[in-house]
Order: C-alpha cells, then sequence, then structure tokens
C-alpha cells in the first residue's frame, strides 16, 4: 500500500506567518517611512523606516518564491519500488543500508542508502511531513530487516 505524505501543517502556518509578518511590517515602515508626516522630521527615524520597508519587502517575495517553489510541494511517496521524494530522488528499498532510530521520539528517523556506491543520509521528519508513523509502518513492511515493525499494545 503506498503512502503519501505532504506538508505539514505545523510547517505550512510557520512559513505563512512568516510571509503575512513581513508583508505587515513592510507596509507599515513604508506607511511611516514615505506617508507618515509624524516621522518626517526625525531623520534617523526615517531611513530606518525607509530601509526597513524596503527590506522586508524583499523578504517577502523572497519567502513567497521559497514557499511555492520549495516548501509547498513537499512530498514523501512510500510504495512497492521505493520511497520517493519531492520526485527528485528515489530511495530503492534494497539500497537502503541501515535507519537509525535514536531519535524516533522526537520524530526524526535518519535512512542511510547507497547510491552509485556512496553511502547517503535522508533524515525523516515528522515536523516537515504529514503521515510520519505510516511512512515508517511502509519502511517495516518492506525493510523487516532494518526496521522491525513496530510492537502494537
Amino acid at each position: 500500500m503506498a503512502v503519501v505524505c505532504t506538508l505539514a501543517n505545523a510547517r505550512k502556518w510557520r512559513w505563512i506567518i512568516y510571509i503575512a509578518l513581513s508583508a505587515i511590517f513592510s507596509v507599515y515602515c513604508y506607511y511611516d517611512g514615505w506617508i507618515s508626516e509624524k516621522y518626517i522630521n526625525d531623520a534617523s527615524n526615517l531611513w530606518f523606516n525607509r530601509v526597513a520597508a524596503v527590506v522586508l519587502a524583499i523578504t517577502f517575495v523572497v519567502l513567497i518564491i521559497v514557499y511555492f517553489t520549495k516548501i509547498a510541494k513537499t512530498k514523501v511517496l512510500a510504495d512497492d519500488s521505493g520511497i520517493k521524494i519531492n520526485d527528485q530522488l528515489t530511495i530503492k528499498w534494497d539500497a537502503i543500508q541501515r535507519i537509525d532510530d535514536t531519535y524516533i521520539e522526537k520524530g526524526l528517523v535518519d535512512i542511510y542508502y547507497t547510491d552509485e556506491g556512496k553511502e547517503k543520509k535522508w533524515t525523516a521528519d515528522d515536523y516537515k511531513i504529514t503521515h510520519f508513523d505510516e511512512l515508517l509502518d511502509e519502511i517495516s513492511a518492506h525493510r523487516p530487516d532494518i526496521l522491525p515493525p513496530a510492537e502494537s499494545e
């Protein structure tokens, strides 16, 4: 059975909050730097607000671009062929060498695999993806020698 993991809600909302705050503060600083009469005679506040407005506007644009090009497209698919990460990396089941589940309580599992003769690592993180437990169950189903199935209580 295939497991599809997408962007976790906590991570999604954190990015949305960053984007909204950068937009709000950029508009606020723009208003104080170019429109409001309150700071026009105070050069230090005027320049701070003008520079901050530009920097925050650039930050807003960069955050939007990164969110829609990388973060929002997060997708991990575990099926019979292996684990596909963002349609860019595929880890075949027989390429997995070992799994470090030392920090599984914190939602982190390191998967070590070989690619072109070199050992590489991919970290499954429940902060970044949904269906973390189902992903581990799928890994256990295909590689019980490396990650034994979780015992049901």
